[in-house]
């Protein structure tokens, strides 16, 4: 079950990685050929199940691929 501050943390993340795809096609339509192309993957720290900092970055990245090859 997700906490309310987790549900606003995720909700407000969405926006953010929304604005910057919306700002990198903005770039990208003016430059042409020197387009920018930014990956990203997010993992949650729940200090009620700590993890190593590897193993969050491992999540972060799984996050990422699991993004990317959605999106085809």
């Amino acid at each position: 079950m997700k906490t309310p501050a987790l549900h606003i943390y995720l909700v407000e993340t969405a926006i953010a990685l929304e604005r910057l795809q919306q700002n990198l096609a903005a770039h990208n339509a003016q430059v042409g050929d020197q387009s920018l192309r930014v990956q990203v993957g997010l993992a949650h720290f729940d200090p009620e199940r700590p993890c190593s900092f590897e193993e969050l970055v491992a999540r972060a990245d799984t996050a990422m691929m699991d993004r990317r090859f959605s999106r085809g």
